[in-house]
């Protein structure tokens, strides 16, 4: 039997095969799971799966966003409970964690894109296009006044 999901070729000597097919088959059932809720719509774990591998694939190890090079090493390492204790300080040392991002929220088709943590918490449920004039904004109310 061939194996379906190959360690991509950025993560070896990083990660091992079974932590990253871990961590695709965990992404996968999160995403599908609140897109039942959210959608009321039967989707494919299957589908979900490839098409987060398939973005893993063209990211090169990349936040598809910022194209800041992720720490792929940081997967399966965020506790709970040193997030409790520790608050912000932690969250931010998980800011190039790699994340799954919907490319636009409530299409038909999963679409993906491998961005980290931080990126992900700034989009949320923006499609890119929403980020984008929401930036702009952002950095023209910080530029000094002419």
């Amino acid at each position: 039997m061939a194996i379906l999901y190959e360690l991509p070729p950025f993560l070896r000597g990083t990660l091992s095969r079974g932590v990253y097919v871990r961590w695709l088959h965990r992404k996968a059932q999160a995403h599908v799971r609140r897109d039942r809720r959210r959608w009321k719509r039967t989707l494919s774990a299957s589908a979900y799966k490839q098409a987060i591998h398939q973005a893993v694939l063209e990211s090169d190890g990349r936040d598809f966003y910022t194209r800041e090079r992720l720490e792929w090493s940081l997967l399966s390492k965020y506790d709970n409970r040193d997030s409790r204790r520790e608050g912000g300080a932690y969250k931010r040392k998980f800011a190039l964690l790699p994340t799954v991002d919907h490319v636009n929220p409530g299409a038909d088709e999963p679409d993906f894109r491998i961005c980290g943590w931080r990126t992900n918490d700034c989009k949320n449920d923006l499609t890119v296009a929403e980020l984008a004039e929401f930036c702009e904004k952002f950095l023209r109310a910080r530029s000094p006044q002419d």
